[in-house]
């Protein structure tokens, strides 16, 4: 059969034209493409290469039915043609051999008998079961799916010699833990399952099996690069690695109610009411009540498993572990015990408690993928003190969220008249941990999504809340992984919920202390004007360099010249502004040299806290501690949502870097003349402009043409200017149709020849001596 495989496949080269070991095509043959991907994964996973026959000749047929020739190209080259056919009747009989046949009708038989096994005697099945390019599609499907699935097991013992059951439901768990339970105490062997997530789209399926002490699962379940991707994925995305789900395994997703969008997405219609979790599990369906290929597809992965599983007794490198085992790090022993396994490999989950000290910047370095900016280095050494050990290590309970609610939020009367005391009514408290409540920052809150509803009600936006409010991560029930994968997401689990913590201390200070930074500010810049001066007069003030690192850009330099010098007062973006006097109700200021009025501006914008001890005059080290590290630098940090990135660079929006320190110092002319004559400079009115000289091609428009005025027409006819004299093109109006700068038309009679002709719109038409002094005008 592989001479065989081998032969038809240089025949089917020959015959399309693409080769498959080449990467680029034309787009005519974007088909025959697609069909030789198909044939080389078929090859891959199929060593029999039974199912690529199938799938080549049905690839032939439909390549054969769209092909065809013209009359002219067979006379041309009739001999060409007829080797053509030669080498399709060729390949047509390579795979229409006796014993492919014979091979297709035996695996046809199976499946039969196979269905019959499961008391499946619905006709749509068998009709199906009796259509070789389907099972060779499903076939193929199927070595696909039994190589692919994640293979996860929790434990491994001395296997079993009886064939494995195959359970004939679908049921669904709201945890792998109580599925990892079930397995224990079923018989060897293998059964279908649903693992409910709270977020639907990421709800999975598993193959759940036990072959005497060992406990394993084959699952399609989503791989995150982190534990918060799944909630910060868009839809749009979700849904388009949802729908590559359901095309690449032929699981039962039938049971989920699914929408699919006509741009190749597939989007779970999502329970209002929320999802319950549960601890046990329910039955779906039967197996043999599911859709036709999700039946055939089933079956044939129950053999390949038990093929796998229990004839091979295949072993994974590394155990994997659940959340419970992080809880309880034995309670798959006691499990096993339980139910008599034999398990002669297992070993317990080494995952303790963290504390701030564990997952500090230095600690997690070699957790991220590209190094940490630090940018937030400085809040988290300020408030690190503050994090309580116990809100690092959250664990989902029963699908409730915790939140954290600042103090001061309960000072705000549309939060503290209703929704805190319901909140602090309905919600489950807990302390924060090793932090005295008299000194915490927040109150800790932990209630479901339908808790919180019924709390906000119709009196509070809940978009509201969340914006308002900080969220924790909790390790979820669905979560699997090799010891070092639970580890990791613990880690990085601690290391956001420490972010959050700290963006309640930092916003804390911030609104404690803003004032009295920019009074302090104010006053410094104050007290350094007679510096301020001369860099006016100068019109530059110099700090030192300071690079910005933005998205998909140079780097560029902040430093050097941050003064600028604006000719009117009509900009807001500044902070702090200086001015001798203010008009109270009007946007007019007093010059700071003069006091007349202001008519002109000097800007300064820093950007880092040495730029701020320049304009204050003192050293870094001499601004309040804030200040000292305050920048308003943008320093990319990377792709949180598709990398495993360190949460302080994006978990935590610093509120003081928003902090607006520009300084607008207000000026009249004659003060700002002043101050250069003051500082030796010589005064350069910078704000008087050049006239601008028109452009040499310029088009002057002529306004209203009235009949009887020469004019010049930019449009020679419609159908182009490739036999057109030379420029200027002079005519007389003859007629105004219709007034209009575009939609206006005009008949003008060309000196050229005579003809008349219609332009549309007078912005197409110039008096003669404008045409004159603009010779290169550009038609329309």
């Amino acid at each position: 059969m592989n001479n065989q495989i081998a032969h038809a496949l240089d025949l089917w080269i020959e015959i399309t034209g693409v080769d498959p070991s080449v990467n680029t095509f034309h787009i005519r043959d974007f088909d025959v493409h697609d069909m030789n991907n198909e044939l080389k994964e078929s090859l891959s996973y199929d060593p029999e290469q039974i199912t690529t026959a199938i799938l080549m000749k049905f690839f032939l047929s439909e390549y054969l039915n769209n092909k065809s020739f013209t009359v002219k190209s067979i006379l041309n080259d009739y001999k060409s043609l007829t080797t053509y056919l030669a080498k399709c009747r060729e390949l047509l009989d390579l795979l229409d051999t006796e014993e492919l046949s014979h091979i297709v009708e035996e695996f046809k038989c199976e499946m039969k008998d196979a269905l019959a096994h499961y008391d499946i005697e619905r006709l749509d099945v068998f009709s199906v079961a009796e259509d070789a390019t389907n099972l060779a599609f499903l076939r193929r499907d199927a070595l696909r799916s039994i190589e692919t699935l994640t293979v996860h097991q929790f434990a491994q013992g001395v296997p079993d010699t009886e064939r494995p059951i195959v359970y004939k439901s679908v049921h669904q768990f709201w945890s792998i833990d109580a599925l990892i339970q079930s397995a224990c105490r079923m018989k060897s062997g293998i059964s279908l399952n649903l693992i409910c997530d709270p977020k639907s789209d990421a709800s999975y399926f598993v193959f759940a099996y036990r072959n005497g002490g060992t406990v394993g699962i084959l699952t399609d379940k989503p791989k995150f690069d982190h534990p918060l991707q799944k909630y910060m994925s868009r839809a749009r995305a979700s849904g388009r690695d949802f729908m590559e789900r359901i095309a690449r395994h032929h699981f039962p997703y039938s049971l989920m109610d699914i929408a699919y969008g006509d741009n190749g997405r597939a989007y779970v219609v999502e329970n209002t009411t929320g999802l319950t979790v549960h601890s046990g599990s329910s039955q779906m369906k039967e197996i043999k009540d599911l859709e036709p290929d999700e039946i055939l597809w089933a079956i044939m992965m129950f053999s390949l498993i038990e093929e796998k599983m229990f004839k091979q007794n295949y072993k994974t490198a590394e155990l994997s572990y659940t959340g419970a085992m992080i809880r309880s790090s034995n309670i798959m022993l006691e499990t096993a015990k339980d139910n008599q396994l034999a398990v002669t490999n297992y070993l317990q989950l080494d995952a303790p408690q963290l504390s701030p000290a564990d997952v500090t910047t230095e600690k997690l370095l070699k957790d991220w993928v590209r190094p940490p900016t630090r940018i937030n280095e400085w809040i988290e050494k300020r408030y690190a003190h503050k994090i309580p050990d116990a809100l690092l290590n959250t664990l989902e309970n029963d699908g409730k969220q915790i939140y954290l609610l600042p103090n001061h939020l309960a000072k705000e009367s549309s939060f503290s008249s209703r929704i805190m005391p319901r909140l602090l009514e309905k919600a489950t408290l807990m302390l924060p941990g090793n932090v005295e409540p008299s000194d915490s920052s927040f109150h800790l809150v932990q209630l479901s999504d339908q808790e919180l509803s019924h709390v906000l009600d119709f009196s509070f936006d809940k978009k509201e809340f969340l914006n308002k409010t900080e969220q924790l991560h909790t390790m979820d029930s669905t979560m699997i992984g090799t010891a070092e994968e639970i580890r990791a997401d613990l880690r990085l689990t601690a290391r956001y919920n420490m972010a959050k913590i700290l963006q309640v201390e930092v916003d804390k200070e911030f609104v404690e202390r803003h004032n009295e930074i920019i009074e302090w500010y104010t006053t410094a810049v104050q007290k350094n004007l007679p510096k301020l001066h001369r860099a006016i007069a100068e019109r530059q003030l110099i700090v030192p360099t300071s690079m910005e690192y933005g998205f998909a850009s140079e780097p560029i330099d902040r430093g050097g010249n941050i003064l600028r010098m604006v000719d009117d007062t009509d900009h807001y973006g500044h902070h702090v502004q200086l001015h001798s006097w203010k008009k109270s109700g009007g946007n007019q200021y007093g010059c700071i040299v003069n006091e007349s009025k202001a008519s002109i501006m000097a800007l300064f914008r820093p950007y880092t806290p040495q730029a701020l001890a320049i304009l204050c005059g003192c050293d870094v080290s001499e601004l309040p501690d804030i200040l000292q590290h305050w920048t308003r630098l943008d320093h990319y940090h990377g792709n949180s949502i598709l990398d495993r990135i360190d949460p302080m660079d994006w978990a935590i929006d610093n509120p003081w870097a928003k902090l607006n320190l520009d300084i607008g110092i207000y000026l009249s002319k004659t003060g700002y003349t002043e101050l250069q004559k003051q500082h030796c400079f010589k005064p350069d009115k910078f704000w008087i402009k050049p006239k601008e000289k028109p452009e040499p091609n310029a088009r002057q428009v002529f306004v209203k043409p009235k009949a009887g005025d020469e004019v010049e027409f930019l449009q020679w006819d419609n159908m182009g200017h490739e036999r057109a004299p030379e420029r200027p093109w002079i005519g007389v109006v003859t007629e105004v149709v219709r007034v209009g700068r575009v939609n206006g038309i005009y008949r003008i009679k060309r000196h050229h020849d005579s003809k008349i002709i219609t332009i549309h719109g007078y912005q197409s038409l110039l008096i003669p001596k404008q045409a004159r002094n603009y010779p290169s005008v550009t038609h329309l």
